[in-house]
């Protein structure tokens, strides 16, 4: 869960609050307003959700929790629809999002790492030096598309 920032709001009519705790930098991000003995208190429950111009710039996004992916792609839709932002769900259950030319070029370098003799998860993420849930993620897509294949758990080998 990310950081927890607490922001104190008074209720002064029906819909209007005033904020007591003041100078707070607020981040972006969603946030639960709870009403405790007459002090409101908002508490941020996540982080911001990536806007469509920030999945192009980093390339990837990696969600744990079904709800947060489905806001991402609700936003992204438009891209989605038009293949610049793919997806899919890992066998882990985490939701894996990739900027199309973000995969494309990592598509490529896996596929010249792997061996003969297969390669592991670990050795594909140290000879491409990239993280390995994004690894995982890009392992997922490359299996639908029928490019590699899980031959026995952990070690991957080309079609």
């Amino acid at each position: 869960m990310a950081n927890e920032t607490t922001i104190y709001v008074k209720r002064i009519f029906e819909n209007k609050y005033e904020i007591i705790a003041r100078n707070l930098d607020l981040e972006p991000g969603s946030y639960t307003i709870q009403n405790i003995d007459g002090l409101w208190i908002m508490k941020k429950t996540s982080s911001a959700d990536p806007t469509q111009e920030n999945a192009i710039s980093k390339g990837f996004f990696i969600f744990e929790d079904a709800n947060q992916a489905n806001e991402f792609a609700k936003r992204n839709r438009e891209k989605i629809e038009h293949e610049e932002i793919i997806g899919i769900k890992g066998f882990n259950n985490r939701f894996y999002f990739f900027a199309n030319t973000y995969y494309n070029e990592k598509k490529k370098n896996i596929l010249d790492s792997l061996t003969q003799e297969g390669s592991s998860l670990e050795l594909l993420s140290s000879k491409i030096e990239i993280n390995e849930d994004i690894i995982r993620g890009l392992i997922e897509l490359l299996k639908e598309e029928g490019l590699i294949f899980e031959r026995t758990r952990g070690m991957f080998f080309k079609v």
